[in-house]
């Protein structure tokens, strides 16, 4: 299948198509964008590599909230450098 020769796996999480998150993203959406174009661009990520965790700890007197990376002036970086850690590990597989 063209997904297979492209290097896609079973189980490989979608993180975006075409340049747009997948998160939240409806399937019919995710359908039609995979669609309209014969030329297709996937950011994957295996399954066994992808974790989500969502938790929020509570707050004592002596702790003090992590401040979000996303707050800082450097957040393209950050995000770009995750993002290059993440392109790395599936060329190299």
């Amino acid at each position: 299948s063209p997904a297979a020769s492209s290097g896609l796996r079973v189980d490989d999480v979608v993180l975006s198509v075409n340049q747009q998150t997948t998160e939240n993203m409806p399937h019919g959406i995710f359908v039609k964008l995979v669609g309209e174009s014969s030329d297709v661009d996937f950011i994957v990520q295996p399954r066994e590599e992808y974790l989500r965790v969502n938790i929020r700890p509570k707050l004592n007197a002596q702790q003090t909230p992590t401040p979000s990376i996303l707050s800082n002036n450097n957040s393209d970086n950050t995000r770009k450098t995750g993002l290059s850690k993440a392109l790395s590990k599936l060329t190299n597989r």
